[in-house]
């Protein structure tokens, strides 16, 4: 019933009230539900249709967020970075790597924050593929400032390091 309810036309309210209903009594089936309220212009609505999907989203909240991910500018798609990362989704790894690989030559302050976020949720997910692209964050350095990472960035890719290789030994280390 709530899902039949869920039109373009409605008040932004009236649709962020909808997708915290959702979250509270849906399922796993209504995550699709929620993929119109995730694209809304709105960021309140966009904010509670996330909240709804990690409640119950199930199986299908990493790969509904990996494909709006792409669409959203960055202010949500910290949201949704540090989401995967939580749900340790192993399939965001490849998008999120591109996505810190298309630097630009000047970054914004946004941008920064974005790949902070992404360096988290690469460490938090524990992903080995990652490696390569962290070590380099976490060594270089750019020519008068261009093409460098600040000093929180690379904080941030040590850290995933860290957390990357305690994994990867953890798993070794039960292999045994």
């Amino acid at each position: 019933m709530i899902r039949e309810r869920i039109s373009e036309d409605e008040p932004w309210y009236y649709l962020r009230n909808l997708a915290y209903l959702l979250g509270r009594v849906g399922s796993e089936d209504s995550v699709s539900a929620l993929r119109p309220l995730l694209l809304h212009e709105n960021i309140r609505v966009q904010e509670e249709a996330l909240k709804s999907v990690y409640r119950t989203g199930g199986n299908e909240r990493g790969p509904l967020l990996l494909s709006i991910l792409p669409m959203k500018d960055d202010p949500f798609k910290f949201s949704i970075v540090e989401m995967l990362g939580t749900l340790k989704f192993v399939d965001a790894v490849p998008s999120l790597l591109e996505l810190l690989k298309a630097r630009p030559l000047l970054a914004s302050s946004s941008r920064m924050h974005l790949e902070e976020k992404i360096c988290i949720a690469l460490g938090t997910i524990g992903a080995p593929e990652a490696i390569p692209v962290l070590s380099e964050i976490r060594l270089t350095k750019g020519f008068l400032g261009i093409r460098s990472y600040p000093d929180k960035i690379k904080v941030a890719a040590a850290k995933a390091l860290v957390s990357i290789k305690r994994k990867k030994a953890e798993a070794g280390s039960a292999g045994r």
